[in-house]
């Protein structure tokens, strides 16, 4: 009974460590002025696969993501922010991109 109960421990330590191996959390610049650019680029970030955390803050301009480094990269994050007529510290909006937005 001990000896199961030590090994389902330690199973699943190795199981949480394995996650947390895999996951990164990086912050990039990313240029917003609202509320509306918060949640956009938090949306837009949200939906690329293997990120788990996405959260801008206003003040500071700063996008703090936690993903799977596995599943997506930084480039790809970037890119889905500035389709959403975002500039950040990677790539520039468009100027019809930019105008889209409200």
């Amino acid at each position: 009974m001990k000896t199961k109960s030590i090994i389902s421990i330690l199973t699943f330590l190795v199981f949480s460590l394995t996650i947390l191996a895999a996951s990164k959390t990086e912050k990039f610049k990313v240029n917003g002025k609202c509320d509306m650019c918060k949640n956009r680029i938090e949306t837009a970030t949200k939906t690329i696969e293997g990120v788990m955390l996405a959260s801008w803050d206003k003040s500071t301009k700063n996008l703090t993501v936690n993903y799977e480094d596995k599943s997506t990269t930084k480039q790809i994050i970037l890119t889905s922010i500035v389709m959403a007529g975002h500039d950040n510290e990677m790539f520039s909006a468009s100027d019809s991109g930019y105008n889209e937005l409200p």
